[in-house]
């Protein structure tokens, strides 16, 4: 189990319950460093941080527990956004979602660090509240007004939802482009 507080410049990461500091990240070690969001994946194994650059940054938890230093236990650090402050939640499989005023979510591979997913909001000013449902399943955010909008996070759940949504069937060229199929599959 573990533990992180943010300060401003500073974020610490602490093994409970035996309270011992494994590791701290601050300007000195990372110049331009400045913290504005924490979270943990849910199994606790990585740390996001979103810092006032506008970077993104995740630590494997799990790797500082057996030694390594922060550099080392370091396994995405990038530019997430053109805005400043980004949040960020994580799945326990490696995806990042980040937000910040732009007003745009992102996905992230953290693994392979590049953007695997593109979401635009209608209307919302600022980075809105965002997060996935236990399962991963679902990810669920803020629109514009306050609106809270839900998007399958697997191909087939989004298409079924697409495909429920539609108000006509697609041509084969709409399915080629968008689906990257051969073409429709039935009427």
């Amino acid at each position: 189990m573990y533990e992180a507080s943010s300060q401003p410049g500073r974020v610490d990461i602490w093994e409970i319950p035996s309270g011992t500091l494994m590791a701290s990240i601050d300007e000195e070690s990372r110049p331009g460093f400045l913290p504005t969001f924490v979270d943990f994946s849910p199994d606790a194994r990585y740390l996001a941080i979103g810092t006032n650059g506008p970077r993104a940054v995740v630590i494997d938890v799990a790797a500082l527990a057996e030694g390594a230093d922060v550099t080392g236990a370091t396994v995405f650090d990038r530019d997430v956004h053109t805005s400043q402050a980004p949040k960020a939640v994580l799945t326990n499989d490696g995806v990042l979602a980040t937000a910040s005023g732009d007003g745009v979510y992102r996905f992230w591979s953290i693994e392979t660090g590049e953007m695997t997913m593109q979401l635009e909001t209608t209307g919302l000013t600022g980075s809105g509240r965002f997060d996935f449902s236990p399962d991963f399943d679902v990810f669920y955010y803020e629109d514009g007004g306050g609106i809270v909008r839900q998007m399958p996070m697997k191909v087939d759940d989004m298409i079924d939802l697409a495909t429920s949504l539609a108000t006509r069937s697609l041509t084969d060229a709409e399915c080629r482009e968008y689906l990257h199929t051969d073409g429709c599959e039935g009427p």
